[in-house]
């Protein structure tokens, strides 16, 4: 904006920068997200952590907690 009777130009506040974060409420996805895919790995378990099965078959099972 120029002022008309010396030529000054005339400016209103600096507006900042704009944050470009990622933020989790809105539906876009990030731009680091988008330009840099990784590798996902397929959901097997290791072989440490497979899940633990009581196959005793000399035992009697347990009788029920409440009877019918």
């Amino acid at each position: 904006m120029t002022h008309a009777a010396s030529g000054e130009v005339r400016a209103g506040p600096k507006t900042p920068d704009k944050h470009t974060s990622y933020d989790e409420n809105v539906d876009e996805s990030a731009k680091l997200i988008d330009s840099e895919p990784v590798e996902i790995e397929a959901e097997v378990p290791a072989e440490e952590n497979e899940p633990v099965e009581d196959t005793r078959p000399d035992e009697k099972p347990s009788p029920p907690v409440f009877e019918e």
